[in-house]
């Protein structure tokens, strides 16, 4: 009885979802040859010599200083862009659902707008802002002296607020829409219980959000991984990220350890992808259960 329960599970589901799959594979099949095909003769290089397949460049991933470290330096300053954008985002969505009217239409606006601004013309801006003749500098001296002007420009924080401010629309147009579908009488059914605000925020109104807030977690840092123009503006030595050593290595003809460095980005893409999606998949499956029921 199970196995035909969940026969009639599966039927229903692919019933429901076919006509989608249907209209979508034209563009699977388009981003298939793309970018999925290329891809293969260029990792292809990263396990080939000229004697046949070798690990020996990827060995040298793990064993030259320069690969590991700025592999590490990618991971950390995407981690804290996606953490920062989400912790700027998430209550401005939150209010900004919550309020409606002219508040959600002028929010809804004005991240609109950033998108019609070129990244290097705001990363441009960025580097006018945090010079030591710019207006935060030039505001510091005159308030409290010259010597009190910090550092701001080819930092690693200069990288990170011009990242996050890049990225705050794209975890916006995820988060916002599932905060405007919120049920409110849940939240409500909670205070009314004798919740506190926060109590009702985590078990009522989180639950609700959490996997489109995972999402864009993990679109935010999976862009901000292949960040090359902001970095290479604005941050210092220390602030390499792997797109700009893997530009190094093929301005120098070091094919093999750019293909190495392209391999091992794409892996870790998928690995985070697969937490994420592995996060989010039970919620889905109890969707189509009860649906098909």
């Amino acid at each position: 009885m199970n196995r035909i329960a969940e026969n009639k599970v599966t039927q229903a589901a692919w019933a429901r979802f076919r006509p989608a799959i249907m209209l979508a594979w034209p563009s699977y099949l388009l981003v298939t040859t793309i970018i999925f095909v290329p891809m293969f003769p260029a990792f292809s290089g990263a396990f080939r010599n000229r004697d046949g397949f070798t690990l020996e460049h990827l060995m040298a991933f793990f064993t030259e200083p320069p690969n590991l470290h700025v592999m590490t330096t990618t991971l950390i300053i995407s981690g804290t862009v996606a953490c920062g954008a989400l912790l700027l985002v998430l209550p401005a969505c939150v209010i900004a659902a919550d309020r409606g009217g002219k508040l959600l239409k002028f929010f809804v606006g004005s991240v609109l707008v950033s998108f019609w601004i070129s990244i290097l013309v705001r990363t441009f801006a960025w580097n006018v802002l945090l010079a030591r003749l710019g207006p935060i500098g030039l505001s510091i001296e005159a308030v409290f002296g010259a010597d009190a002007v910090p550092q701001m420009l080819y930092t690693r924080w200069a990288v990170v607020f011009c990242m996050i401010q890049i990225m705050i629309p794209y975890a916006t147009l995820l988060i916002l829409p599932n905060a405007r579908q919120v049920d409110k009488d849940l939240v409500l059914a909670a205070e009314v219980l004798g919740a506190t605000p926060w109590q009702s925020f985590r078990k009522a109104y989180w639950p609700q959000i959490k996997y489109s807030v995972l999402s864009a977690w993990l679109l935010v840092f999976i862009v901000s991984m292949g960040f090359f123009v902001t970095p290479a503006l604005l941050g210092g030595p220390r602030d390499i990220m792997i797109v700009m050593l893997m530009e190094s290595q093929i301005t120098s003809f070091d094919i093999k350890m750019a293909s190495v460095n392209a391999f091992m980005l794409m892996i870790i893409m998928l690995v985070f992808t697969a937490i994420i999606v592995r996060l989010t998949r039970l919620p889905f499956n109890r969707l189509l259960g009860e649906e098909a029921r």
